[in-house]
């Protein structure tokens, strides 16, 4: 019982008080408890934390050498040094890199394989940009307890690495979408938006689109304009033009400086017939790029189709100054 009580009483401190006072409490805890390796551990990790890898190597050899909870010690000295060399902050001390960090979390897993250890090998090997293996590494954790979307988008990220396979990718990403629970909550959005990258890959425009409208409501939040143009294309290539039109219109309210988006408008509205409002946004992106020989090409076409041949013939004429080739040609053919 005192043990748990000075366990719980350093965990409660943490963080309330200063280093000084801590390490001063870690030590008297390993006075109490010197047979125990779990002291060891909290000043290892304390050391670690403040860059005292000498008294951190002392305390971890320590802690290993008690031989209780072997499987964790190895667990927990792979678990943080794995941490330690994701910070940008760290200089390695002696062997203790990524390698280090695997070796320990797969002794941990030798002794006792939990899936718990095995999830740890796979993040360290991802880091180890060892792809292949770390994806098998996820995929083993599926037939375990922790199965779960994140476990299967982790194995689709390590795919993405060293496999260019996008309908096995697409696999993975439907078995993440599987496993969550509706209502969906906003940690679960990635999985729609990554998904919807890899159905636009196979030209599967509509169940892309749909993803992405699933993303955005699970998301609750402002979409940057480039979320809406890219669900403005797929939707322009299953002939949604209504959802086309609304996107592309949140595109220029967002960023009404983009000629892109303007020009993109302008092209929309014109294939639904609405002549008049595609010249006006087509005049506005050249407002906006002056220099932009398609844009003065696609407004002269407009022009000249409304029956609006003499600036229609001006702007044709800029779009081949410009070195339009396509405006070179219709302008001689309406010249002729």
């Amino acid at each position: 019982k005192e043990f748990g009580e000075a366990s719980t009483f350093l965990f409660m401190i943490y963080g309330q008080c200063d280093s000084t006072d801590y390490i001063a409490y870690l030590n008297d805890f390993i006075n109490a408890y010197p047979d125990s390796s779990e002291v060891y551990i909290r000043r290892f990790e304390f050391y670690l934390l403040h860059g005292n890898y000498e008294g951190a190597e002392s305390d971890i050899q320590k802690a290993l050498s008690i031989n209780e909870n072997e499987a964790a010690t190895h667990y927990t000295f792979g678990r943080l040094l794995y941490e330690l060399n994701l910070s940008d902050e760290y200089t390695q001390y002696k062997d203790w890199d990524l390698n280090k960090a695997l070796e320990e979390v797969q002794k941990a897993y030798a002794i006792q394989p939990l899936p718990l250890y095995l999830q740890q090998e796979a993040k360290t090997l991802y880091a180890l940009k060892s792809y292949e293996q770390a994806h098998d590494k996820f995929l083993s954790l599926t037939q375990t307890n922790l199965r779960s979307a994140e476990v299967y988008l982790n194995a689709a990220e390590c795919l993405k690495k060293y496999s260019s396979d996008t309908l096995a990718l697409l696999t993975l990403q439907d078995s993440a979408i599987a496993c969550l629970e509706k209502p969906y909550k906003y940690r679960d959005a990635q999985a729609f938006i990554q998904r919807a990258n890899t159905l636009i890959q196979l030209n599967r425009h509509r169940q892309a689109v749909a993803d992405l409208y699933e993303y955005e409501k699970i998301a609750q939040e402002d979409q940057p304009a480039i979320f809406y143009y890219r669900r403005y294309l797929s939707e322009l290539e299953c002939r949604m033009y209504q959802q086309a039109l609304d996107d592309i219109d949140k595109c220029v309210r967002i960023e009404p400086s983009q000629p892109l988006y303007h020009l993109q408008r302008s092209t929309l509205l014109y294939k639904v017939g609405e002549t008049t409002e595609a010249i006006k946004s087509a005049q506005k992106t050249v407002e906006l790029a002056p220099d932009y020989a398609e844009a003065y090409r696609i407004l002269a076409i407009y022009q000249l189709e409304n029956k609006q041949r003499e600036v229609g013939l001006k702007n044709l004429s800029k779009a081949a100054e410009l070195g339009d080739a396509i405006a070179k040609e219709i302008l001689k053919e309406e010249q002729e």
